[in-house]
């Protein structure tokens, strides 16, 4: 995200990893991605459309409702 940043990057996504691959959670994986996006975010404001790219319908509205804070 800083290296975005410092090229005025207004648009990045990310992959939701470890959302059921291997048996990780994938609720603490989407929580722990939901926090640091959240934390970056607020560090380098620079960006106007995150991106989480879910693999299944079922990690998405787990994303979704992280993000609203639900």
């Amino acid at each position: 995200m800083r290296l975005a940043s410092e090229h005025a990057i207004a648009t990045i996504a990310f992959p939701a990893i470890s959302t059921g691959a291997y048996g990780f959670p994938a609720e603490l994986a989407a929580k722990m991605a939901i926090r640091e996006l959240r934390k970056w975010l607020a560090t380098f404001p620079v960006f106007k459309r995150v991106i989480a790219c879910c693999y299944d319908d079922e990690t998405e509205e787990l994303y979704r409702s992280l993000a609203k804070g639900t």
